[in-house]
């Protein structure tokens, strides 16, 4: 599966999830065991930093509406759940230095 699938499919799992803190945890530990397909070795830590990075944009973006308005309030709903995507992000790169 691409990245970006990846993504979206863990973007829409939190977003419909009934306890984010669980399914955000569930997901940044299976991007600590993601292995690369094609050399089936795990992902280094400049990928497992990109994917953590595209998964705290998506859902830091407030969804938008058809007719184009923004759920502002899904952003800030979402502030300890982003929080912990960042935490992890800082640790990965504290980790690679």
């Amino acid at each position: 599966m691409k990245e970006s699938e990846l993504v979206e499919t863990w973007v829409k799992r939190i977003q419909l999830s009934k306890n984010k803190e669980y399914d955000i945890k569930r997901v940044l530990q299976e991007i600590d065991v993601l292995v690369d397909s094609i050399s089936k070795e795990p992902i280094t830590i400049e990928v497992k930093k990109r994917l953590l990075e595209k998964l705290y944009q998506e859902l830091a973006l407030p969804p938008r509406l058809i007719d184009g308005r923004l759920l502002l309030n899904e952003q800030f709903d979402n502030k300890y759940y982003l929080d912990l995507i960042k935490n992890a992000l800082e640790i990965l790169n504290r980790t690679s230095k």
